[in-house]
């Protein structure tokens, strides 16, 4: 191949008689571009519109750990502890207002539903469920109580599964990018508008292994973090 891309010719008639023929070339102007193979492509992802699959555990948006909240042993009030004979009476689809200190535990009627929900008292309790779509977190509900109080849990509790209970069987229309509906959505009742008993059965149908507190422990897995047992 010549390295020459571009000619022009030029012929001229001298009065002597014969032609001259002037011929001018221009080097070829060449852009050559190098890409550094990465051994972790294959040679056909170089070529391809796609992405390459990304490893989760090794990218920056895996799950990292918070920080604990306190670095000492954090103990759960012993009114929350689970246990098969716990020491509060609740069922979870009523409000909080309706929970009791269970009179088959001596110790229980000692105590009171407005002490604090931990030791040292948190400003903060987390806790899930194997039902719930995520965790939830229980904040201090009573200004002169910086701390998260036994009544404060309870109340968190019921509020969180009202919620789900209610998305679950009523879940929001979706949106694209425009902004509208992605499908035709029905009439999606406002929680307000759901009357207490019906809502009580949502969550019954929500939580199918029953109702009935029967406390919390701490998760093996995170720390700072409560397990809800119900029955």
């Amino acid at each position: 191949m010549s390295p020459y891309s571009a000619s022009s010719t030029y012929t001229a008639t001298p009065r002597g008689g014969g032609m001259i023929h002037l011929h001018a070339a221009s080097p070829a102007i060449t852009s050559t571009t190098h890409i550094a193979a990465d051994p972790h492509l294959s040679p056909l992802s170089l070529h391809s519109p796609a992405p390459p699959s990304l490893l989760y555990s090794k990218s920056p948006y895996t799950f990292i750990p918070l920080p604990r909240l306190y670095n000492g042993p954090v103990l759960i009030n012993p009114l929350l502890e689970y246990s098969p004979v716990p020491m509060i009476e609740y069922d979870v689809t009523l409000p909080a207002t309706f929970a009791t200190l269970n009179s088959r535990r001596r110790e229980a009627l000692e105590r009171s539903l407005d002490e604090p929900a931990t030791s040292p008292a948190m400003s903060s309790l987390t806790f899930c469920s194997p039902s719930f779509p995520k965790p939830v977190i229980a904040f201090p509900r009573n200004a002169p109580h910086p701390f998260v109080t036994v009544r404060d849990v309870l109340a968190a509790v019921h509020d969180a599964i009202r919620v789900f209970a209610i998305e679950f069987h009523h879940p929001p229309p979706t949106y694209n990018l425009w902004g509208s509906p992605a499908e035709r959505a029905q009439a999606h009742p406002s929680p307000a508008s759901i009357s207490d008993t019906h809502v009580r059965q949502l969550i019954m149908e929500f939580l199918p292994g029953g109702s009935i507190w029967a406390g919390i422990s701490p998760s093996p897995a995170e720390p700072d973090v409560w397990i809800l047992h119900v029955r």
